[in-house]
């Protein structure tokens, strides 16, 4: 490895330990509390040196909400690919669930900048749940699984909404009662994907 590979190596890897500790500080003390100065701390480093990989906060809460979308842990296939369009889009929503359940840190970020990216007139984590079910319905649309007179834009915002309203419900539970109704979350995230088959599939 040559000096500059090594050197852009140990940056990446001080930039990947300054977002771990915004993350647990964002999940700790709130997005409003999030400063500069408080991450540099918790780092013991100076606010100069943190500054030479983020501009500002907002940089630094950009790059972690990049980081989590980016990863593809939360739309992480767990089984075998379907070869029917409609099994393959129901069993991503489903894998959805499964990890978000799992990573409930990194639904709870998401939503903690959804709420803030709303207020900007951007909405990173819909758009991403956008991005990922459209062509997938559009798949199963043209393979004539769904029913034809549904509109397709209309109906993958639709389905991202309601998939947002129970990951919102998710984000904003408290540990302990997040913990006693895990269960329960997982059988209404089962029950919604069994409403989006039929909203799909019913001729009007």
């Amino acid at each position: 490895m040559d000096q500059t590979a090594y050197f852009e190596q140990m940056r990446q890897k001080r930039r990947d330990e300054i977002l771990a500790a915004a993350k647990s500080l964002i999940l700790k003390e709130g997005l409003d509390a999030f400063q500069m100065q408080r991450l540099a701390r918790e780092l013991d480093i100076s606010t100069v040196t943190l500054y030479k990989y983020f501009k500002n906060s907002d940089d630094v809460m950009s790059a972690v909400q990049k980081q989590i979308l980016d990863s593809g842990d939360l739309f992480m296939q767990r089984a075998s690919v379907q070869k029917d369009a409609m099994e393959r889009l129901l069993q991503t929503i489903r894998n959805f669930y499964m990890n978000a359940l799992e990573q409930r840190n990194a639904i709870t970020l998401l939503f903690l900048f959804q709420v803030q990216s709303k207020e900007a007139g951007e909405d990173m984590l819909a758009s991403k749940m956008y991005e990922v079910l459209y062509g997938m319905i559009e798949e199963a649309k043209q393979d004539g699984k769904i029913n034809s007179g549904l509109k397709l834009k209309s109906t993958v915002d639709f389905i991202v909404n309601v998939n947002l309203a129970l990951i919102e419900r998710i984000a904003l539970m408290n540990e302990d009662v997040f913990q006693k109704q895990k269960k329960e979350l997982n059988m209404q995230a089962e029950q919604l994907i069994l409403m989006v088959r039929l909203y799909l599939t019913t001729e009007t």
